[in-house]
């Protein structure tokens, strides 16, 4: 999006003898937002979606029995509203479960497999090495839960380093310590059981570092889970009974068991016993992501959503015809995630997903929204939603979306709903450009901008109290709030006959260094004509002012002194087609 225009504040009002102007350290600028923005949560609503969520298009899941887990096929869900099969602008998406990573490559890059040394309450690797400056990785990997927890204590001739808590490793970690013996030394891996059901580790790994002294923890690396080849082990690698038969026993230590190399002469010993959770996988496992029903079906129950029947399984158009409620989820499984790929298309939207613990009060998750290349455009921590809560975004597009839903805590991650809506439309011809420009617009064409004030008091030490907004919008123009960060909600309300838009927005106090947040969205609105007609402003060419200046007041509790301040005008002009 292209940059709308800016509001810098300037101190041109006096209103009262003790009323002064705001320094520009407190500024209003218009900018564009970014391509996806968290704007907040609806508690609710629940499953009542119908006439408020979904109208370019709804996705629901369906199992096709309840209370068993059914693979993910498109045919089950329940999809619809206005544009989900619109010819120039598709809706497309699908769902994709975790993707294996955690069990450890084989030395040739080609496989990979889960396996361990484990024993509770305490077991220890033995390492007798060279003379040298080594890294030292051990990974860690709790494959067949979420609930071990450990102590991991690395020492030898030149003393302990840091004793390491590890916990949450149910995708992998690398913890990584240096080692600089100046003679040959022996290391100890000592493990010590804290939760779950024993201490586990599937991995050591030895490379080249600086010079150093002495023995030290470095920190712990969550990235690289079981990709560890071209990136750990290059003088020596242990990987910890990857060859040990796969069946429903516990092997005692036997080295023909592991896999070891390196151009570097390490021997190795075990006090704990080896297990595999997998045979052999290949490079590239995708696990399924699951659809389930809870019963009754169908059910009273308000957090459930409403369904239309299996007739109008697909519906082009809103509001679809629903007849009841079923409390359905799609879900990761026994797996730590799934994802969605949806792809928006040009315009600019709220994006809504239902999560629903509708069995349990058990379930943490978050929901992140990436873009094609992978970068991070959005998050958020969902919890305690029993009860349902929509988490909501704001979407510029065309855009396509990968979005990650993964366990925190609880049985799984889930997710009952996921709903597109645009911003109202009141007549055929409108216009959703990726950024309206501020001059040229056509006549009876609608267009829309997207507008960021931000107010940042980097003036005073002691912060500002009562700090408020207020602006008025031409009676030309729609005006919403996307979302605001302080106060109370800001109010917009018509006046007079021409019904111009006046915004108030109470932010309280602002503390030295402290940004306040307000996105509107604005657009050319609807004009009716003396005949009944109604047509998109603009009706005739020329220049308009979107809006009369924001104009932000506070206090200064350590002075008692008031402030103003006002911005420019925002002004667009129209010419003929």
């Amino acid at each position: 999006m292209k940059k709308i225009n800016g509001l810098l504040l300037s101190g041109i009002i006096v209103l009262s003898l003790l009323m002064f102007a705001l320094p520009d350290t407190i500024r209003t600028v218009a900018a564009p937002i970014w391509p996806v923005t968290y704007i907040g949560e609806d508690w609710t609503t629940k499953g009542d979606w119908v006439g408020k969520y979904g109208t370019y298009a709804y996705i629901l899941p369906k199992a096709s029995v309840p209370l068993r887990e059914i693979p993910w096929e498109p045919e089950q869900d329940y999809v619809g509203g206005k544009h989900l099969v619109y010819p120039n602008e598709p809706v497309e998406y699908s769902l994709s479960g975790a993707v294996e990573m955690a069990a450890l490559l084989t030395p040739d890059g080609t496989h990979r497999r889960a396996a361990c040394y484990f024993w509770s309450p305490s077991f220890a690797v033995t390492l007798d090495i060279p003379a040298g400056d080594y890294q030292l990785s051990l990974y860690f990997v709790d494959y067949d839960s979420y609930a071990r927890g450990e102590l991991a204590v690395v020492s030898s001739s030149l003393g302990s380093a840091p004793t390491t808590t590890v916990v949450g490793f149910h995708e992998g970690v690398h913890e990584i310590y240096e080692l600089h013996p100046t003679s040959p030394d022996t290391v100890t891996i000592t493990l010590t059981w804290t939760s779950g059901a024993n201490a586990v580790i599937s991995g050591v790994f030895l490379d080249s570092t600086g010079p150093g002294t002495g023995i030290s923890y470095v920190g712990e690396d969550s990235t690289t889970k079981g990709n560890w080849v071209g990136a750990y082990g290059s003088l020596w690698y242990l990987l910890c009974a990857m060859d040990v038969p796969i069946t429903e026993m516990n092997y005692s230590w036997n080295p023909t068991y592991d896999i070891v190399g390196g151009v570097l002469t390490v021997s190795y010993s075990t006090t704990g016993m080896l297990w595999a959770w997998t045979d052999y996988l290949d490079l590239y496992v995708e696990y399924p992501v699951l659809v389930w029903g809870w019963l009754p079906r169908p059910t009273t129950d308000q957090r459930a959503c409403w369904y239309p029947d299996e007739t109008d399984r697909v519906y082009e158009g809103y509001p679809p015809p629903v007849t009841h409620r079923q409390a359905e989820c799609w879900d990761s499984d026994i797996y730590p995630y799934f994802t969605v790929d949806l792809s928006v298309p040009q315009g600019t939207y709220y994006l809504s997903l239902y999560a629903l613990d509708y069995a349990s009060y058990l379930r943490v998750q978050t929901i992140e929204i990436f873009d094609s290349g992978g970068t991070l455009l959005a998050s958020v921590l969902v919890s305690d939603f029993h009860i349902g809560v929509y988490e909501r975004f704001f979407v510029e597009g065309p855009i396509d979306l990968f979005i990650r839903v993964e366990k925190i805590a609880g049985a799984n991650s889930v997710l009952s709903g996921i709903f597109l809506d645009n911003p109202i439309e009141c007549d055929k011809k409108v216009l959703y450009p990726d950024s309206a420009p501020m001059t040229g617009l056509e006549l009876f064409t609608r267009y829309d901008w997207y507008i960021r004030i931000t107010l940042e008091n980097l003036w005073t030490e002691d912060g500002l109290e009562d700090v408020r907004l207020h602006d008025r919008f031409g009676a030309e123009f729609g005006v919403e709030v996307v979302y605001y960060s302080h106060g109370t909600d800001p109010e917009l309300t018509p006046h007079g006959k021409s019904a111009k838009i006046f915004l108030e927005w109470n932010i309280g106090a602002l503390a030295a260094g402290e940004t306040a947040t307000l996105i509107l969205h604005v657009w050319t609105d609807c004009n009716p004509s003396k005949g009944g007609m109604v047509h998109q402003q603009f009706a005739s060419p020329g220049e308009y002012y979107m809006n009369s200046g924001a104009t932000v007041q506070a206090n200064d509790p350590s002075t008692g002194r008031q402030f103003s301040t006002t911005s420019a005008q925002i002004k667009v002009s129209a010419v003929e087609g």
